[in-house]
């Protein structure tokens, strides 16, 4: 990866620069009435993985400009989303107006500061590790381990390479269930194929690890 593809809060923003561009690029297309479906399979892999409950925090890594956020936020006590872009958070403000559950907080690009420790029920992420360099996603995986709540919940989807790989062999610990999602969505072909896993065949039972595991 290129030393200017790494420098993700430079190459988000210049890719979010209008509504459209922004829309472009976190789906592949514009049309509203596609986002908000494309939105609702979130849901139901959600459901099907780390459930959803009316007491639940949730933090999205990555929340472009809030298509999930603006479903989700209903369902639950709180929802942040988290983005490198501060295009994509204020788009994603404007689409979530009125939902006064709903946070956005702008980070590094590298990990979830400012978020408080043992704060969040549920992490998950959809297409974002898949542009990320190989220890970017270890590092948020770390930082998701810290936000949680312990034997809380953790989705990502879209393969993770290696990172995941590097979380089985560690050491088992009780803590967060991860749960890595191949689900393949019944309106859209932009995901992963395969069935929906409430647990990943290869990340059985509590995973938990350390830095230096």
């Amino acid at each position: 990866m290129s030393q200017l593809r790494a420098d993700y809060k430079a190459v988000w923003t210049s890719l979010s620069t209008t509504k459209e561009a922004a829309y472009m690029v976190v789906s592949g297309y514009t049309d509203e009435e596609k986002f908000h479906a494309d939105a609702e399979d979130t849901l139901d892999i959600l459901r099907a993985t780390t459930g959803i409950k009316p007491t639940d925090v949730f933090l999205e890594i990555g929340c472009g400009v809030g298509r999930v956020g603006r479903v989700l936020a209903p369902l639950v006590r709180e929802w942040i989303g988290c983005d490198v872009s501060p295009n994509m958070i204020t788009l994603a403000g404007r689409r979530l107006l009125g939902l006064p559950n709903a946070r956005l907080q702008e980070i590094s690009g590298y990990d979830l500061q400012p978020i408080p420790d043992a704060s969040v029920d549920v992490v998950y992420t959809t297409v974002v590790f898949m542009h990320l360099e190989e220890w970017d996603r270890y590092t948020y995986v770390l930082e998701a381990m810290r936000v949680l709540i312990a034997t809380t919940r953790i989705s990502l989807r879209r393969r993770v390479g290696r990172c995941l790989r590097r979380v089985v062999k560690s050491r088992r610990m009780r803590g967060p269930r991860i749960f890595q999602n191949v689900h393949r969505s019944r309106r859209s072909r932009r995901f992963c194929g395969g069935r929906v896993l409430r647990r990943s065949t290869s990340l059985r039972g509590p995973c938990g690890f350390t830095a230096g595991a």
